[in-house]
């Protein structure tokens, strides 16, 4: 008599029972920052930068770089300027090009727009506060980012380890467990198809930036 199909009620129970959370669709968060049109300030949230400890559970097949320095960029990037958010047309600048919900192509025009038109000695001005400001609201979301791959790698690891103990047995109500977790192993190998490329995606923006920048100081 074959099992019958899990449904997702019954997993997420199952799983929760395990101590594992639920193969829910995973799309990370989006780092906090004020809407272009607000009044409110934008701050770019720091969310903490992973380990190299953490290797172990990383789920990607793309290299683990646990965070990023200004230097992997800029071989000698201006001095961080802490105090960027200050100039608000350059904080909304920040936000509304940082976020990947912008094309890069629409995202880099902006910044060559807004970059250019400034006279020479005002370029140089406000090139530390620009590409601190960049750096420092790319990173906090691709910590966010590597954050959660790293505890979906985890749970990865708990659903495996699961599929192989459940392997030894042969009630049907082991088959039911065991179908339950395989489904949410694929579940989340989907999911982590699209997401491991977001870090690289990420940088790949802030490259894009750091070169307008580099090109026009």
């Amino acid at each position: 008599m074959s099992s019958p199909v899990p449904s997702r009620v019954q997993a997420c129970g199952f799983l929760a029972r395990l101590g594992l959370a639920a193969a829910l669709p995973f799309l990370p968060a989006r780092v906090a920052l004020a809407a272009p049109d607000s009044h409110a300030p934008v701050i770019a949230v720091q969310a903490p930068a992973p380990n190299g400890a953490d290797a172990k559970t990383w789920p990607c097949q793309q290299p683990f770089v646990p965070k990023l320095s200004p230097e992997l960029f800029w071989e000698s990037p201006p001095a961080p300027d802490p105090n960027w958010q200050n100039d608000a047309a350059l904080a909304k600048l920040v936000a509304e090009i940082s976020s990947r919900d912008l094309p890069v192509s629409d995202a880099t025009a902006k910044l060559q727009s807004y970059f250019s038109a400034l006279p020479a000695p005002e370029r140089r001005q406000k090139l530390p506060a620009l590409f601190t400001g960049l750096f420092q609201t790319i990173a906090a979301e691709r910590n966010a980012v590597m954050l959660r791959l790293l505890a979906l790698g985890k749970r990865q690891l708990g659903l495996a380890e699961t599929v192989r103990k459940l392997e030894s047995e042969e009630s049907d109500e082991a088959a039911l467990q065991r179908e339950f977790a395989l489904r949410a192993l694929q579940s989340e190998g989907q999911t982590l198809r699209y997401v491991c490329q977001i870090p690289q995606e990420l940088e790949a923006r802030l490259g894009a930036f750091v070169r307008i920048l580099q090109a026009g100081q």
